[in-house]
């Protein structure tokens, strides 16, 4: 069964995580499974997720130390 894309606005832009990504068939046989993302309280700051692989699968990530950012790109898969 095919879940909804996962969607995160960040500083207005929308990104979305497919459920092929953030699904995880624990392969049991029994048609359980389990969500790869992770939220948490981080104390003060209202709630925080932790997106992992799913997010780095989906995004290419590049950080900017210098200029203190982070930017984000579709990840480009292919096989070799």
């Amino acid at each position: 069964m095919t879940q909804p894309d996962l969607e995160f606005t960040i500083m207005g832009v929308k990104y979305n995580i497919p459920s092929e990504e953030y699904i995880i068939d624990l392969e049991l046989g029994s048609g359980m499974c389990a969500v790869a993302i992770y939220g948490y309280d981080s104390g003060g700051f209202g709630p925080a997720w932790i997106l992992g692989d799913p997010w780095i699968r989906t995004y290419c990530n590049i950080h900017d130390v210098g200029q203190k950012r982070i930017g984000f790109a579709m990840a480009k898969h292919w096989q070799m």
